[in-house]
């Protein structure tokens, strides 16, 4: 029986390893989407415009659900999962804009 289970062990491991690849692109696509909501909170703080935009969080997340679609992704969980990024993306841009930028931390 041991024998079996590392076998299927072997035929697993490729593919559990491009799931941490694929996990770790997510990880850098969110970092690199926070980054610039920071760039676009900051131009919005130059130039005096509100820095909330409900309209636009409303077609960002109709935009996913198109995209959802497309890929056969479900819906619901499309919906909650840009609710969450969205949410957080905005939360960290906004707290780094209330940093001074001697306390403001590098990021690269």
């Amino acid at each position: 029986m041991l024998p079996r289970a590392t076998a299927s062990e072997r035929w697993l491991e490729p593919l559990r390893e491009k799931i941490r690849e694929v996990d770790h692109s997510l990880m850098r696509l969110l970092a690199e989407r926070r980054d610039l909501v920071v760039n676009i909170m900051a131009v919005k703080r130059r130039h005096g415009l509100r820095l909330i935009d409900p309209a636009q969080e409303r077609r960002v997340r109709a935009r996913a659900l198109d995209w959802s679609n497309e890929l056969g992704l479900s819906a619901p969980t499309t919906r909650r999962l840009f609710r969450l990024v969205v949410a957080e993306c905005k939360s960290q841009a906004l707290s780094r804009g209330k940093r001074s930028p001697k306390t403001r931390r590098r990021d690269s």
